[in-house]
């Protein structure tokens, strides 16, 4: 009896080493590192790992500092809810204010009367 349980770990070590040492299909799963895997598992993974990727690659790209006061933007156009286009280009050497918020943003609706007032201040000199 004890050959025999020898004999199946002897077994089973030497599958797990044939599977770490080439990835083969047995029963729709992939052996890999030892440890078998359905092909959705690793598709899985492979999704994750992508994503991660795109994610870093993102990441570094916006590493790249925000405007500052003075400093020249691209050029763009906005459309209004009345369907009026503003063209970037007509604004220059004007102060121009670009706020993105939304309606159930506390801080934005917070920071709503500061922007009142400096459109305020800054309606009447045409600036």
């Amino acid at each position: 009896m004890s050959e025999i349980s020898d004999l199946k770990s002897e077994n089973e070590h030497s599958t797990s080493y044939e599977a770490a040492e080439s990835p083969e299909m047995r029963g729709g799963r992939l052996a890999i590192f030892g440890k078998r895997m359905t092909i959705g598992a690793l598709l899985a993974w492979v999704g994750v790992l992508t994503l991660l990727a795109i994610t870093a690659f993102g990441l570094l790209r916006s590493r790249e500092q925000p405007f500052t006061i003075g400093q020249s933007t691209p050029d763009f156009v906005l459309t209004t809810f009345d369907g009026e286009q503003i063209d970037s280009r007509d604004l220059k050497g004007k102060v121009m204010v670009i706020n993105f918020w939304a309606s159930w943003c506390k801080p934005c609706e917070e920071e709503a009367d500061d922007l009142e007032t400096a459109w305020r201040y800054y309606q009447p000199r045409g600036d």
